[in-house]
């Protein structure tokens, strides 16, 4: 799947070009929607095509990894010079740690969004315990619903690893009020009750009377009575972000060994401890080379992925001198 933008686990956005002109280096990055961006300086000049991104194993293509711990992503360089040169590369990302969590039940619709709901008998010493969900996959807390005789609660504990920026709880005693559209995709922020915090992470805790009106959102100005009323219907949303998040990105990246799939590629790509990957070899005029690297562990969020590449002249002692941190001798 050859893809510019991955949403939720990973996101992909790329067109690079660089160019080289004797020993003097230049190069850019940017962004299109057709084609590359390219700039000749000398006569060396290499090209990325758009990089492809995995999700599933497809037949006659390499590279691809089932399960989403390990995305991979391969980029085709090509000399388009007329001289030979030595080539390297440097995958940059920035992440968005964030997360939209529900409390885990059943879901308001098979298609569309994956919010869910849940049942809770109100009365009595019965507690009613779910997981807080993030990403549809992770557990990232616990919710906690009881009442008394006056008052129905609701409690979110987050794990540290998270903070809580904000909530919404609907909370009804007929599923068709809580708020939805077509085709039944909740709409958390006109859920009846809201609460907005400063990235909390000690949780939070609801305290509703079991009767009275509601104050906000679609069902404004309407008034509830829970008592004796069975069962109650129960969706909660959250929107967590990453304890001690500063942007930066985590991924541990790792060329993929079958990649390319054949038994005499000449190329070998290193990791030069510097945050570029080298070629282990030189490009000449007209040939391309391909990197492939596994994302083999990443923290949950949002990721977006781009590729930036360096060339040199592979003559006058240009690597030795401009880069020193050459792994391949």
């Amino acid at each position: 799947m050859k893809t510019k933008i991955i949403l939720h686990l990973f996101c992909c956005i790329l067109v690079f070009a660089l160019v080289l002109g004797g020993i003097a280096m230049a190069w850019f990055s940017g962004k299109d929607t057709a084609s590359f961006t390219s700039m000749i300086t000398g006569t060396v000049n290499f090209t990325v095509d758009d990089g492809e991104v995995s999700e599933s194993e497809k037949a006659g293509t390499c590279c691809w990894k089932k399960t989403p711990k390990n995305w991979a992503f391969h980029w085709t360089f090509e000399n388009e010079g007329s001289k030979e040169g030595y080539l390297r590369a440097r995958v940059n990302e920035m992440a968005h740690i964030g997360e939209t969590a529900w409390a885990k039940g059943e879901r308001f619709t098979d298609q569309g969004q994956w919010g869910m709901y849940y049942e809770f008998e109100p009365g009595g010493e019965g507690k009613h315990f779910t997981p807080l969900k993030a990403g549809q996959h992770y557990e990232v807390g616990e919710v906690k619903t009881w009442s008394d005789d006056d008052n129905f609660y609701l409690n979110v504990a987050i794990d540290s690893y998270w903070k809580i920026s904000k909530l919404h709880l609907a909370v009804t005693d007929c599923l068709d009020l809580i708020p939805t559209n077509i085709p039944n995709n909740p709409i958390p922020g006109r859920f009846p009750f809201k609460e907005e915090l400063s990235n909390e992470n000690d949780g939070f805790e609801f305290k509703i009377p079991k009767d009275g009106e509601y104050s906000r959102g679609a069902l404004e100005g309407e008034t509830y009575d829970w008592h004796n009323k069975s069962p109650l219907y129960v969706a909660l949303h959250a929107e967590i972000t990453k304890a001690d998040n500063n942007d930066g990105g985590s991924i541990q990246w790792e060329v993929t060994s079958d990649c390319p799939d054949c038994s005499d590629c000449p190329y070998i790509w290193r990791d030069g401890r510097d945050g570029w990957w080298y070629y282990c070899g030189t490009v000449s005029p007209g040939e391309k080379v391909k990197l492939c690297l596994t994302a083999g562990k990443a923290e949950v969020g949002t990721y977006y992925i781009s590729v930036e590449g360096e060339g040199i002249q592979a003559s006058n002692q240009a690597r030795q001198h401009l880069w020193p941190n050459w792994p391949c001798d």
